[in-house]
């Protein structure tokens, strides 16, 4: 028969020392803003008035665009031309959160909306949409107008008419966008001749850009989008572009 021993535990040994520190983790998504809504306020009609915060606001967030441009016209048109004029760009909306100073409450001040740029009469441009500006926190929030859509000479199809780039652009914030226009086309002597939407942007809707023989664009509808830019077919008078829209603010107050 087997001889069975039964060990019994030992006392256990004293820790060790701790261990270097693992590789730090990747930032993790940031968080919801704090704070209850306490008021929204709107400016959508061109001018210039005042931003009050509601009371007890600390932050804002603020949407905004400049007015759009309108589109370009055409001239009168020969036997044998078409001509089609560029739609005006949509005015760039932005969005950005403001804070006031630890314990302090936010500031305001100074609104002002851009107006919608005019549409071109007989061969010219559109105008350019206005910047929309709004003082809040101390500082100077600028959503620039949209560029006009170019004016519409007679050439022999096919041929396009591309939209206006957009050269103003805004700085500081937190989301920016502009939608430009739609391309005038010309596919043949009196036949596909269309000019240049206008751009919606974030807040409105484009103007149609004029179709057929001596046909003027549309105007823009909603806020800060580009008229439409003017069609002519063979033998056509001259035609007009349509007015771009006004720019338009959009401020939410928190605690």
């Amino acid at each position: 028969m087997s001889d069975i021993r039964i060990s019994a535990e030992g006392p256990r040994g004293p820790r060790g020392e701790r261990g270097p520190r693992g590789p730090e983790g990747p930032t993790g998504p940031t968080g919801p803003s704090s704070g209850a809504l306490l008021g929204r306020q709107v400016f959508d009609a061109a001018g210039t008035s005042t931003y009050t915060p509601t009371a007890g606001t600390r932050r804002a967030v603020v949407r905004g665009s400049g007015g759009g441009g309108g589109g370009g016209g055409t001239q009168a048109t020969g036997g044998a031309d078409d001509a089609v004029a560029g739609g005006g760009n949509s005015g760039v909306a932005i969005e950005v959160e403001v804070s006031a100073a630890p314990g302090e409450m936010l500031t305001g001040g100074a609104v002002t909306v851009g107006a919608g740029g005019l549409g071109g009469l007989g061969l010219s441009s559109g105008g350019d949409g206005q910047d929309s500006t709004l003082v809040i926190g101390g500082t100077t929030l600028t959503a620039p107008g949209g560029k006009g859509g170019t004016a519409g000479p007679s050439f022999a199809p096919p041929f396009v008419q591309p939209p206006t780039p957009q050269t103003s652009l805004a700085t500081g914030v937190d989301y920016q966008a502009c939608d430009l226009a739609s391309v005038g086309i010309a596919i043949a002597l009196g036949s596909g001749v269309v000019g240049g939407g206008g751009g919606s942007g974030d807040y409105g809707i484009g103007g149609t850009g004029g179709a057929g023989l001596a046909i003027n664009g549309g105007d823009a509808s909603g806020n800060g989008a580009g008229g439409g830019g003017g069609a002519n077919g063979p033998g056509g008078g001259a035609t007009n572009g349509g007015r771009g829209s006004d720019g338009i603010w959009i401020i939410e107050d928190y605690s």
